[in-house]
């Protein structure tokens, strides 16, 4: 029998319920009895089994012999259940001091080896009982109760089904008057058919079952669940079912919503009794997460499913359980967990205390948080591995939460405590502005805007020394929390050199404007500035911006404005130009302009350097009207006194005429030659590729030949190929020759040496020497009323060579050395 025990025990957990119980197999016998059942019969549950069910006989004063029937039927019918009420007789020695009315509930008990017998449960039914008993004993107290009743209370024939009698809750119920009611049959409220419903009746008549649950229907066509107790009873001497209902539709739907909601979250739920320390249920979910059906998670329990080595263990698991159950708070932890597939998981489990079909219960809501641990650990090895100080900070209050090591060692504290009790205010230069209220106002911004601002801040570090932090405040969410990041750098030196800046940019005389590289709209300017253009301050200057200040008839328009400004950010080069300007006052000026990259602030700007020019403008423009009247009058007036002295010369014998026709050949001569000068020069041309020794060639071919007695030699390589001028060199070596030619004793010699980068250029001759008042003014590139050349070829040499961006040079000796060093003007990328 032990064996059929074992069958018991192993499937039920019936030892924990509150009702005595015993289960009798086919045979009539015993084989169960649980400690209750020992309670009330002052017997244990040992002495119960192996039994003859007749034994009990001694503790039952009436309706044993229904209850053996009872049993029997189950047994031969195959009913699966059935209800008896009978009353119980406990022995005199027995705690229990009374007969006890119960009701036998007797359900058929198999598992998988097949019938295992009868389990018969006795529940207390004393104050149903004695209700009934009042019922019988008193017609008018009976009718009392049942007019006056809260619950909806019916008299119903059993053999039709006529509602014989109802109370006014059951009219309220139904919707129908009392009246109505008592016209109708309890099928025309019952939803099952009227076969069914008889059957139910008669069950309950014979007091086979007295506890149903039907569907009925209201007056109005709406569908409620109820549960009817019902019993017979006499009432006139007539038999009728006196049935109590009570709707049960809010329960059966909050119970259907919470296996909807249990089986259908994303978050595993597993269930547990706190008492019997056994988990009850768990979700699908919470199924498919660790990899196990229900038995096997109940097999395995806490301590298989837990990570026990790291402390996660059973006896730690209950004990949190039921301090939730005792307290009824509800409590929230991180536990590690390992999956059937051996994966090592961290929940975030949420212990809540729960009533679920009327039993205590703790329901566990667990969130895989394995992803959010490994972010946390990631992001820790970030907070203290940036070279940036972080802080961590209370979005409602502003209060420091932490602080990573590189903050610490910034400030120079040991530990994030220290950091915490100064908070905001002690670690500022309060009297600067940087203060606690402040600093709260700004968190308190970036946290409802969620949006991330950057600010400067003056702050004071453990050793007293203050010290400057661009600080960048955002919005996080740190461990499922809201929290606001500061992102701390260290700007102390950027500041520094900003300071000196402004000290330089408003303490120069110079000119200087800084721009948005973009827009080329005006910034800010220094002093000089406002005192060159008449303004007060920057943001006047601003109002007026770069159409306001320029004079766009001269090509000086804000679209070429910003064309330029772009284009020296883009490519990190400075550009000069020329501009004109506006003064307040309207009055105009020319401007030489510089527009250079700089990083102002840690923001990209172009500054623009000016210097006025207008006194040289209007010289150039005055002496480019002289020289244009010069040249058109001098050719003029040369044309007709030669004119006038060759008639002179045929009227007249001496050489007076021959002398100054001579004259204006030589002036008009001059004229030609200025006028290729300022030709050529004036010319914007691009660089050539040129052979040097091929031009020369030309150049020396093309000198007047020279009297009998100076011979030209020349020294050249077959080629000298070099990016630069061709006209001006050739212009510069025909002056070097000319005059060459022209003082040569003897001999003029002319050479090229040719190397990669450049050409040097020789022309010698044998001749007395330039003289040094011709020279000096030509070496030092100016004429004074004292020292001026004799005319226009040692200038051209000198024009031409500067032009080249050359170098030119003369050696006295025996005659005059001249040396032209041309160099090549490839571009940058050009392999030199």
């Amino acid at each position: 029998m032990a064996g059929e025990s074992s069958r018991i025990t192993d499937t039920f957990l019936v030892n924990s319920l509150h009702e005595p119980l015993f289960v009798v197999d086919p045979d009539g016998t015993v084989i169960y009895a649980n400690e209750r059942l020992g309670e009330i019969t002052n017997l244990s549950p040992e002495e119960f089994e192996s039994s003859p069910m007749t034994e009990l006989t001694a503790f039952f004063e009436t309706g044993f012999e229904e209850l053996r029937t009872g049993i029997d039927t189950i047994l031969q019918d195959h009913m699966a259940e059935r209800r008896v009420d009978v009353l119980m007789s406990p022995p005199d020695d027995a705690p229990v001091d009374s007969r006890i009315p119960a009701e036998a509930r007797l359900t058929r008990l198999t598992d998988e080896e097949g019938l295992v017998g009868v389990l018969v449960v006795m529940r207390d039914i004393t104050d149903r009982k004695e209700t009934e008993q009042h019922l019988r004993a008193s017609e008018r107290r009976f009718r009392a109760m049942f007019e006056a009743h809260s619950a909806p209370m019916l008299l119903i024939e059993p053999q039709s089904g006529t509602i014989e009698e109802a109370n006014a809750a059951a009219a309220d119920f139904y919707g129908h008057s009392i009246e109505e009611l008592t016209s109708m049959t309890i099928q025309q409220i019952n939803r099952l058919s009227p076969s069914e419903v008889a059957a139910e009746r008669r069950r309950a008549r014979a007091q086979d079952r007295n506890h149903f649950e039907f569907e009925h229907e209201l007056a109005s066509g709406e569908i409620r669940t109820v549960e009817v107790h019902s019993s017979p009873i006499e009432v006139d001497g007539q038999e009728l079912l006196f049935s109590v209902i009570h709707d049960i539709t809010e329960r059966e739907r909050r119970q259907r919503e919470y296996e909807q909601v249990f089986n259908g979250v994303n978050d595993a739920i597993i269930a547990f009794d706190p008492d019997a320390e056994e988990i009850t249920e768990v979700n699908n979910a919470y199924k498919e997460m660790f990899g196990y059906d229900f038995e096997r998670i109940r097999e395995l329990g806490i301590e298989g499913l837990s990570v026990t080595e790291e402390g996660y263990t059973s006896d730690r698991g209950w004990e949190l359980i039921q301090t939730v159950a005792a307290t009824g708070t509800s409590e929230t932890t991180e536990w590690k967990a390992e999956t059937n597939a051996g994966d090592q998981i961290w929940l975030e489990v949420t212990l809540t205390s729960a009533e679920i079909g009327g039993e205590q219960r703790v329901l566990s809501i667990q969130r895989d948080i394995t992803e959010r641990r490994r972010r946390e650990r990631e992001y820790e090895q970030i907070f203290n591995g940036v070279n940036d100080g972080i802080t961590i900070h209370d979005p409602d209050t502003g209060e420091i939460l932490d602080a990573n090591e590189t903050y610490l060692d910034i400030f120079a504290y040991d530990d994030v405590e220290t950091v915490r009790e100064l908070g905001l205010g002690g670690l500022s230069v309060t009297e600067e502005g940087y203060t606690r209220e402040r600093a709260q106002a700004l968190i308190s911004d970036v946290a409802s805007s969620e949006e991330p601002r950057t600010v400067e801040w003056q702050i004071e570090t453990a050793d007293g020394e203050r010290r400057w932090f661009e600080s960048t405040v955002a919005p996080a969410e740190i461990g499922g929390k809201r929290r606001v990041l500061a992102i701390q750098r260290d700007i102390t030196e950027r500041k520094r050199r900003e300071q000196e800046f402004e000290r330089i940019f408003n303490g120069v005389r110079d000119v200087i404007s800084v721009h948005d590289p973009d827009t080329a709209d005006v910034l800010d300017v220094n002093q000089a500035y406002l005192d060159t253009f008449g303004f007060e301050s920057a943001e006047e200057v601003r109002k007026y911006g770069v159409s306001g200040l320029s004079v766009p008839e001269e090509s000086s328009t804000e679209q070429r404005g910003r064309e330029i400004h772009q284009r020296v950010a883009e490519s990190g080069q400075a550009e000069s130009l020329e501009w004109q300007s506006q003064t307040r006052s309207g009055e105009r000026m020319w401007l030489d302009v510089t527009v250079a990259p700089a990083v102002i602030g840690g923001e990209q700007r172009t500054i623009a350097v000016h210097r006025d020019i207008t006194a040289r403008k209007r010289r150039e423009q005055r002496l480019s009207v002289f020289n244009r009247i010069l040249r058109h009058n001098l050719r003029n007036r040369i044309d007709v006194i030669r004119s006038h002295a060759e008639a002179l010369a045929e009227q007249t014998e001496g050489d007076q005429a021959e002398r100054i026709i001579n004259a204006t050949d030589e002036l008009a001569e001059i004229g030609r030659r200025a006028r290729d000068i300022d030709r050529i020069l004036s010319k914007d041309t691009t660089p050539t590729e040129v052979d040097i020794a091929g031009s020369l060639r030309e150049t020396v071919e093309a000198v007047h030949p020279p009297p009998s007695d100076v011979t030209v030699r020349t020294d050249f390589p077959e080629e000298a190929r070099l990016r630069t001028h061709k006209k001006s060199v050739t212009m510069a070596v025909e002056s070097a020759l000319e005059n060459a030619v022209e003082n040569a004793a003897s001999a003029v010699a002319v050479a090229v040496e040719n190397s990669k980068q450049k050409c040097l250029i020789t022309i010698r001759d044998d001749g007395p020497g330039i003289p040094e008042e011709a020279l000096t003014p030509i070496q030092a590139g100016r004429e004074t009323p004292l020292q001026h050349g004799r005319g226009l070829g040692l200038w051209q040499l000198r024009w031409c060579v500067d032009n080249l961006n050359g170098k030119l040079s003369f050696e006295m000796g025996d005659g005059t050395t001249v040396s032209i060093t041309v160099y090549d003007q490839s571009e940058p990328t050009r392999s030199d």
